[in-house]
């Protein structure tokens, strides 16, 4: 029999990877409740740009270390919801938390593991996701607009045609009081060529 060990076991790879997977897919989740576009696209893109910038130099510190008081991260990933929890996610551990030197800092050893690969396809897929999404909403408000332009020109058509006809049955009218009014001239015309005969 083997000798047994006196150290725990260990938990297997796969959780450890189901538990940042799901780490991963709830900031996600939560960077897609960003209603604005501009405020999602900044976000993703400088989120998949930092670690793209990671994956590619993981030696480097600059690439590993976020500043909150940076312009960058104000401007593209500060209003954004999701977007830090994105970074905790895939290893960043914020440092100085509440002071003006606090930054975002992902450890070398973790610099080069599977999660930021991971966290590539998964953001490549979110902004997939939301381009598709609203890609529909836009096709269905098109739609929308569509059905109200073509309910509307059918009403003015039916205006139209109810004026049409309104002003046919006036002109109809006037066109029968001239002509009772040239009768009416021709038979006084005809009486004063002969008074007796209208005795």
């Amino acid at each position: 029999m083997p000798p047994k060990s006196s150290q725990p076991p260990q938990p297997p790879p796969p959780a450890a990877s189901s538990a940042a997977t799901a780490a991963l897919e709830d900031a996600c989740r939560i960077l897609l409740l960003n209603e604005d576009a501009s405020v999602f696209q900044l976000a993703t893109e400088t989120l998949f740009t930092i670690i793209q910038n990671v994956i590619q130099h993981p030696a480097e510190d600059k690439y590993r270390r976020i500043r909150r008081s940076a312009k960058a991260f104000q401007e593209k990933l500060g209003p954004a919801k999701g977007a830090v929890r994105l970074l905790k996610s895939v290893g960043f551990v914020e440092e100085g938390e509440g002071t003006d030197d606090a930054a975002f800092v992902l450890s070398a050893e973790v610099a080069q593991s599977a999660p930021l690969t991971e966290a590539k396809a998964v953001l490549k897929a979110v902004v997939k996701h939301r381009f598709e999404v609203d890609m529909k909403a836009k096709e269905a408000a098109r739609a929308q607009q569509n059905a109200e332009g073509a309910r509307k020109l059918a009403e003015l058509k039916e205006i139209s045609k109810q004026n049409t006809a309104q002003v046919t049955a006036e002109q109809e009218a006037e066109r029968q009081r001239l002509l009772k009014g040239l009768q009416i001239d021709r038979e006084d015309r005809e009486r004063q060529k002969d008074p007796m005969q209208w005795k």
